[in-house]
């Protein structure tokens, strides 16, 4: 007779009591100390939590502690998912429902997880979420030899960029990182002129100069420049550790647009990755709008392929915000037009930080 499952429970835990999860479980460089630490402003606290059954922990997840006013309640914020064992999907459902039953029982009013370098390209249904689809492009390095497949027009512009002696840096400095803030604005300005939409370039809870300056302080954030006689025309600040690389922002100059930088810096950090035998190179996700189908464009153009992820959240999961839930879940059945948009927008704002 077989014996039933046990079930998984979700145990509270140390920073020094999850390292040695970090390199026992395939995880998201953005559930690792570093980065959640670093976004721990605000009033937020990082908070770690092991996943296990029984005696046997199969896996983690870490993220942040959100105070909120007397209506909102302290939410959960993570910006991956959690690190499965083998990635397996029946068992990232479950311990998905297990958090779900966590912060319950902890008074937690809402979870919110983004999909951010997510492990798991796969979807699961877990009880009481609801899922958001997302995709970003990787290249995954199949051997230390082989570059990926470059468009002509990408290796044009990287050929303009060397022409002109263009050369890469690395560097930690906080100096280059507000270098890379006033690159990023003039980035905006030169979108927004062409398709017209305001955006935020900054759109994770909590991102700004003083996490990311707190992030240059640990060994997982990276800027690397590229630099033309002495002069730095395009910064993107990276998360990288032994094997991986996520290129999270980019800032860049007329002269770097009108030269090919960005297209140099990349296959440039392509090459000193793939010298170092990484795993992979994550570009990222795209907007919807803003240009989204012209980054995509040059994403693929660089040899990357799109992968999808997920992100999960929940209602409101105590009382007496639970009462707005009917009302929240009436908004994705509605049509998003007229008086309908603008309640919507009313009541996102009540009950939501993202």
């Amino acid at each position: 007779m077989n014996s039933k499952p046990l079930p998984i429970t979700v145990n509270r835990q140390s920073a020094t009591d999850i390292q040695p999860l970090l390199k026992r479980f395939n995880h998201s460089l953005f559930i690792t100390p570093q980065w959640v630490e670093s976004m721990a402003i605000n009033g937020c606290s990082p908070i770690y939590l092991q996943f296990a059954m029984g005696p046997q922990v199969v896996g983690f997840i870490i993220g942040l502690e959100v105070p909120g006013g007397p209506l909102q309640g302290t939410q959960l914020y993570f910006y991956a998912g959690p690190a499965i064992d083998n990635n397996d999907l029946l068992m990232h459902e479950k311990a998905l429902m297990a958090l779900r039953a966590f912060a319950r029982k902890q008074g937690y009013s809402k979870i919110s997880i983004r999909p951010f370098d997510q492990q798991l390209s796969t979807p699961c249904n877990p009880k009481g979420y609801r899922r958001t689809n997302s995709a970003e492009y990787i290249y995954f390095f199949p051997n230390e030899d082989t570059p990926p497949k470059m468009s002509y027009g990408f290796k044009k512009n990287v050929k303009k960029g060397r022409k002109i002696g263009a050369a890469l840096l690395a560097s930690q400095h906080h100096r280059d990182l507000q270098a890379l803030f006033r690159l990023i604005e003039q980035t905006k300005s030169k979108r927004v002129n062409k398709y017209g939409d305001d955006y935020n370039p900054l759109g994770l809870l909590n991102l700004g100069k003083e996490s990311l300056s707190r992030l240059l302080d640990t060994e997982l954030g990276l800027l690397y420049l590229v630099e033309v006689e002495q002069d730095r025309h395009c910064i993107q600040l990276c998360l990288e550790d032994e094997q991986r690389n996520y290129a999270l922002l980019m800032g860049a100059n007329e002269f770097a647009y009108e030269n090919g930088l960005a297209s140099f810096l990349d296959a440039s950090v392509e090459t000193l990755l793939r010298e170092k035998k990484f795993k992979y190179l994550n570009l990222g996700s795209v907007p919807a709008d803003n240009g989204g189908a012209g980054l995509i464009q040059y994403k693929e153009a660089m040899g990357c392929r799109r992968y999808d992820s997920y992100g999960y959240y929940t209602y409101f999961l105590t009382f007496p915000l639970l009462l707005l839930n009917p009302l929240y879940k009436a908004g994705h059945l509605l049509p998003d037009n007229g008086w309908v948009k603008n309640l919507k927008t009313a009541v996102s704002r009540v009950i939501s930080r993202q």
